[in-house]
Formats: structure tokens, sequence, C-alpha cells
């Protein structure tokens, strides 16, 4: 988003390794299911959860997996994500009543969106009473991280304030913030608040609004209001939609 141009259901399976007479060599490794067993003292135990760090088991070992930071993943309802090309487990959706889809929580309460790069896409002002110059269509990127229903954090792709939004249902409000300037000349400060409503369609899609009004305090409001052209407070809102891409 920009500023205000403006803005474990857990996969093993435990198990004993056998029906007592089995016997087996101390140091031998084999799957049960996707947890690597060691034999020790002729009796297999679990000592290696392969999927939690997104591998698979196969003739003793895990294999596979590897993945890319702030990627995430599912395990069971537990959502995962990766840091330095390994799955670390985090939040276990079904804490929530909610399941685990996409890396993402859904079902049952808020409806959260997926860690990572989102692209965005800015259309015409809705309303533009400080009568910035017109945009157009823009176009962008953002990043999401620290999803923890029932909030989540948004980096803006133009070096921007970030900023937290919180999520109720499938809808969600931000405050990106506050900014004030002087206007040269005059005895004024503007004072400008930029804020973001929006919903999730699913945990992959978002649309909604940037709503930024601007006030004036000082002495002389009504002769910069004349000379910039505008009536304060004025607003400025713009529609926006976004899409997680990775």
């Amino acid at each position: 988003m920009r500023a205000m141009t403006i803005l474990l259901a857990i996969l093993a399976i435990a198990g004993c390794g056998g029906d007592g007479e089995q016997k087996c060599d101390d140091g031998t490794t084999q799957c049960n299911g996707n947890w690597v067993q060691t034999c020790t003292n002729d009796v297999w135990s679990n000592t290696t959860d392969c999927a939690a760090s997104g591998k698979t088991c196969q003739d003793g070992a895990c294999v596979g997996g590897g993945c890319t930071t702030g990627q995430t993943q599912c395990n069971g309802n537990v959502i995962q994500t990766c840091a330095d090309g390994q799955w670390v487990n985090g939040t276990d959706c079904a804490a929530s009543g909610k399941t685990c889809q996409s890396g993402a929580c859904v079902g049952g309460g808020n409806t959260m969106p997926k860690a990572g790069v989102w692209s965005y896409s800015q259309f015409q002002y809705g309303t533009n009473t400080c009568k910035f110059e017109a945009l157009g269509t823009g176009q962008g990127g953002f990043g999401i991280s620290n999803v923890s229903d029932p909030t989540f954090h948004v980096i803006p792709g133009d070096n921007s304030q970030e900023f937290d939004c919180t999520v109720s249902g499938s809808n969600y409000t931000c405050h990106r913030g506050d900014v004030t300037q002087s206007v040269p000349n005059y005895d004024v400060t503007l004072h400008g608040a930029v804020d973001v409503s929006g919903s999730f369609t699913d945990t992959e899609h978002t649309s909604g609004t940037q709503n930024g009004t601007v006030t004036c305090t000082g002495t002389q409001c009504a002769a910069a209001a004349t000379y910039l052209q505008i009536s304060f407070p004025c607003q400025v809102v713009v529609n926006y939609s976004g899409k997680w891409e990775q």
C-alpha cells in the first residue's frame, strides 16, 4: 500500500517401533511416517520430525524441503514460516477454531492475510476535495508480516512509515499515521491523517480505501485556504485492490 500518494495437528505418528520381539542394530535408522527412528538397545525410538523442517522421511533420513525466507505453508493446522531455509512452526489455527489453508488461518473467525509480498493497484480518487493532482491507476507493491490474529503488519513499498492493521471478520482497519506541514508566509500548520479500511475476500485478495484528511490550525487558515483554493478540512479517498504474490 502506498502513502497518501495517497497510502499441529502434528503430522508425526507416535510409534513404539515394533511388537517387542523385533530386534535392530544400534545406530541404524528407519522411517515411521515422517519421523526418523533410531535404534537404541534393540528398540526403535522417534528422533527427528522431518515435517518440522518441511521435509519427508525416506530411507531413515529427512530429504527434500528447502524454502524461501518469509514463505508460509501449513503443517496440519499449524502455520509454518520459512526462516534461513528451514520451516519453523508458528500459529496453531486450531487454537482459534480455524483451519490452516495456504499458509494462513481461515474460517471460524477472522480472515487473516498471508504473509509475504503483495501487489497493489490504485484507482482514481473517490473523493478529492484537497484537489491533489489526478493519480490515474497506480501499480506497486507492499509487504505483510507478523500475521497474528487479529492483527498484521504492513510494510509499504514506497518507503513510507510501516503500520499495523486490525481484522474483524473479513474487514480490517489501519491508521497509517499523521504528518504536519507549514505553508510559507502564512501563520498556519496543516495536519494530515491517513487511515485505511478494507476487506479480504480470501487470504490472498483484498480491496478497500485509503482515507486522508487535512485540517488547519493557526490565525490565517482562511487566507491559506483561499491561496490553496480549497476548504478545510479537505479529504482525499483512493480506492485500491491488492493480491498476494509470494
